[in-house]
C-alpha cells in the first residue's frame, strides 16, 4: 500500500465560498450544531492562527461530489 505523503491543500474562505456557492453567513451556519441550517458533513476549518481557518481541499471536493450524488439519486 502506498502513502500519501504530499501536503494537503487548504482553500480560504473566499475561495470556499466561490466553490460552494454559500456566503459566509451561510458557511457559519453550516459549522454551528444550535442553527437550523447546521450540516454535521460540512466540512470543519483547520485553525491556521489566532485569527485565520482554512478548509482541507480534499475535504471540500468530497463535499461537493456527495451532494451531487445526493441530487442525482433523487432526480426521477
Amino acid at each position: 500500500m502506498e502513502i500519501d505523503t504530499s501536503t494537503p491543500r487548504l482553500t480560504r474562505r473566499e475561495e470556499l465560498e466561490r466553490r460552494t456557492s454559500f456566503r459566509r453567513s451561510t458557511i457559519c451556519a453550516a459549522l454551528k450544531p444550535s442553527n437550523k441550517r447546521f450540516d454535521p458533513s460540512f466540512p470543519r476549518p483547520v485553525r491556521l492562527s489566532a485569527g485565520a481557518v482554512a478548509w482541507v481541499e480534499s475535504e471540500v471536493d468530497d463535499w461537493i461530489r456527495t451532494r451531487m450524488a445526493q441530487r442525482q439519486a433523487h432526480s426521477p
